[in-house]
């Protein structure tokens, strides 16, 4: 689980230092996707899992579900920490959450 605020750079490569406390959680690798405002999720396989399991268990003849599925399933990207326990965002996520410089990860 995730808590805190903490405050991160995005690099010329749109690459930011994933905070210490987060390393160990990301380590397996993460899922990063839109929010449900202009900004971006970062998720931990099993949580993504989890998220995905419940979504598909509501009824999908429901429009607002399938809108939901669209948007969680169909932004989702896989992304890793590299040697410097850096999380590279892919271009039309950040382009998506308008990010610059300064990334706050709450």
């Amino acid at each position: 689980m995730f808590l805190g605020k903490h405050s991160s750079t995005l690099d010329r490569k749109s690459r930011f230092a994933a905070p210490p406390v987060f390393q160990n959680e990301l380590a397996g690798g993460a899922y990063v996707l839109q929010g449900f405002e202009q900004n971006l999720l970062v998720l931990p396989p099993q949580a993504f899992e989890t998220m995905v399991r419940t979504v598909m268990a509501q009824n999908l003849a429901d429009p607002l579900v399938r809108s939901l599925l669209r948007m969680l399933l169909g932004s989702a990207q896989a992304v890793s920490l590299d040697k410097s326990s850096r999380l590279a965002l892919p271009g039309d996520l950040k382009e998506f959450a308008d990010l610059k410089g300064d990334v706050v990860l709450v």
